[in-house]
Parts: structure tokens; sequence; C-alpha cells
């Protein structure tokens, strides 16, 4: 339980959106809703929500009994089946500054989503919402994070034929597995695909989402998100006119080799052949940067629950790259691009990534593009980071 001093400054600070005031308990449909916000806990904080019955909108005291009764029918509230799953909470009576008040503290669900009466309430600063489908999907990603990876399910519609077996053999495997192993086992190709997690099982060879992007002749038939769309842009918005528009999809190596190409080819160089007595090249942008920020869009993104691709879109003062899906695991929203601060949604993809040879700085991709840009002269790395997804921002030099 939290303490009396840690209660009252949550009293004095207001509602917030781990604080909630109520002056009675007579609109029991609005405390469910509450009770159900504050176990989805929306922006991960992994904070205790407070609903404190007894107080009007702005924190004056209402002066109700707080009554046995009342604090069993706050308690049963986890019992009577409209939340589901069953709220994690704690029903007390207190006594804070010489007032007596209800406290019903709501830890986040270990499970979301929890819905009432088979709506998902969350809460946005002070105001309580339904959620939209992405934020729905972040929570129902939060709840397999200690369960299967999405990226070892079965793939929907797939079948062996999806995969590239030609790709596989006589480069994907000899990359990822020593030959004399190779040679030793004698293993089916099944087997072999099964080992590296491209399909559920020998016996039962479908492909999962792992081996569809990897291997998978048409990625998009299956995981429709699986690709990458190229804008450039000749302005600085999105009505502006397209120069080029691509998009990129295929097998994973080709995608990242596609997409590393169009990098190069629209990065202008400028040359000073004054200043020293070597030419000097100076890039718009540092090619590192731009590889490590569209890398870490591939490997962090979100493939479960979207259609959307990641979206590189460039324009004449600056590159966006648009990652659906917010950060994972114990990055959130006020951590995200701390040093050291690093999760994978995607482990078994960030796995294939290395063994392809992409992505080898793992855990290192936002402090090298930062070092780089500095380096070349350009403006710092700028992130917008959003429970639904991330968009990274480079500023020409």
């Amino acid at each position: 339980m939290l303490s009396d001093d840690e209660l009252i400054g949550l009293w004095k600070s207001g509602e917030s959106e781990f604080v909630e005031f109520k002056p009675s308990t007579s609109d029991k449909a609005d405390i469910y809703h509450d009770i159900c916000a504050f176990s989805n806990d929306v922006n991960d904080s992994g904070r205790t929500g407070v609903l404190f019955v007894g107080l009007n909108d702005d924190g004056t005291v209402t002066g109700i009994a707080i009554t046995e009764n009342l604090i069993t029918a706050l308690a049963q509230i986890r019992l009577q089946g409209n939340i589901d799953p069953m709220p994690d909470l704690q029903v007390h009576k207190r006594t804070l500054n010489g007032t007596d008040l209800a406290v019903v503290e709501v830890k986040p669900s270990l499970g979301p989503p929890v819905r009432y009466k088979g709506r998902t309430c969350i809460r946005i600063n002070s105001l309580r919402h339904y959620a939209t489908t992405d934020q729905e999907n972040r929570l129902t990603e939060r709840k397999r994070a200690g369960q299967r990876s999405y990226m070892v399910q079965s793939a929907a519609a797939a079948a062996l034929d999806d995969l590239d077996l030609d790709y596989f053999r006589s480069e994907y495997l000899p990359l990822a597995v020593a030959p004399e192993v190779i040679a030793r086992n004698q293993r089916t190709v099944e087997q072999q695909l099964a080992s590296l997690r491209f399909v559920a099982s020998p016996a039962s060879p479908v492909p999962t989402v792992l081996g569809v992007i990897t291997l998978g002749l048409d990625p998009t038939r299956s995981v429709p998100g699986a690709f990458v769309q190229f804008l450039r842009i000749d302005g600085l918005a999105l009505g502006d006119p397209i120069r080029d528009n691509k998009r990129l999809s295929g097998r994973l190596t080709d995608v990242l080799a596609q997409l590393e190409d169009i990098l190069r080819l629209s990065n202008e160089v400028a040359v000073d052949i004054k200043s020293a007595a070597r030419q000097i090249d100076a890039p718009d942008y540092p090619m590192s940067a731009l590889v490590q920020i569209t890398q870490n869009a591939v490997l962090h993104r979100t493939y479960d629950g979207t259609n959307a691709p990641v979206r590189v879109y460039w324009y004449n003062d600056r590159v966006e790259i648009h990652s659906p899906g917010g950060p994972y695991g114990k990055v959130n929203v006020r951590n995200f691009g701390e040093p050291g601060m690093t999760d994978y949604r995607n482990p078994e993809l960030a796995s294939v990534m290395s063994i392809l040879g992409f992505a080898q700085g793992f855990g290192f991709g936002i402090a090298t593009a930062r070092q780089e840009l500095e380096r070349n002269g350009n403006p710092p790395l700028e992130f917008v980071v959003k429970p639904e997804h991330v968009l990274a921002i480079l500023r020409k030099r």
C-alpha cells in the first residue's frame, strides 16, 4: 500500500494519469471505467493508479461517510465479472489530514488489455478514453512479452511453397550453420528450417512469421506490412511534388540491400577542393546514420496487428523514418534513446539480421547515428515517440 505521505502528495497534486477523485460511489459504472483504465496503464508507466472516494473534482472534501459497507462494495468490484481479466486492486479506509477517505489502489495488469463490458478503457493525462485499435495492439503486445514471440508463430495462410528454399539452402544456411555441422547432421530441409525457427516443426512445416519475412517469395501475402515505402519529395511537406516512389519488398536481405542502395543514391555529396590539401566529400547525411536508423526501424517495428510499412520520407531539408509500433519492453516513451536502454520486440529477427550482416551494432544504433550526425555537421537526431509509433528525423547538413 502507498503511505499516508504518498497519498497526501497525490491528493494535493490533483487528478492526473494516475489519480482520480470521486465524490461518492453513486455512479458505479464510472468507477468501473476508471479501474479498468488504471489496470491497462496504456503508457506502460508501471505506476499504481489511485482512486479517492470522498473528494470533488477540485480536491475538496465531500464529507460522505466512509462506512464498512462502502469499503466492501468497492472491494467486491474485482469479483463481479464486469472487468475482465480481474483487476489487481486494494481498497481501504484511510484518514489523511484528518479526513476519512476510501482509497482504491489499482496495479497495472500483467495480462492486458483489460476490458469493462467488452470495452478497453485507458487514461490519457486526467481524461478517460476507449482505446484505439493501435492502443489495443500495444496492450496485447505487452501481454505477449513473456510469452511465445509473434515471430515464431505460424504465418497466416502460408505454405512451404511460399519460401525460397533454393536461397535458403545455397545462401542463408551456410551463413547460419557451419559447413561441417550441416554435413554431419544430414537433416531434411524441413528439419533445418525448423531448427532455425522458419517453420513451426518438421512434422508440420508451416512457415513462421520469421520464415516468411526472411525467406518469403512475397512476404506481404502473409505479413501485409513487411515492406518499406520510400518517397523522395521535392519540397518540405507531403503535398509537394514526388520525385521518386519505391515499394521495397521481398526477402529481408533484398529489402535491406535495396533500401541501402536508394539511400546512397538519394544522398547528395558536396565536394570541397579548396579548404584542404585533399578533396573533402561532405554528404547531406552520413550514410552510417541513415543505415542505422532505417535498419532499426525494420528490426524494432511491430509486425503484428498492422498493415503499415516502415516509411522513409526524404524531403529537401530532412529525412523522416516512420516505424509502426512504439517502444517495447523496458523501453518506454520517457526513457527512449537513453544510453544503454534497449529491448527487443523481435529478438529472432535481430539474430537473422546479424547473420545476414545487417544491424551489427545491437543496442548502439542510436548512439552511433548521433555521433555520425554530429561529426558530419548535421543537427541532432530527433525522435517523436508515441505508444503506437516512432518517428525519427534526420535534418540536412
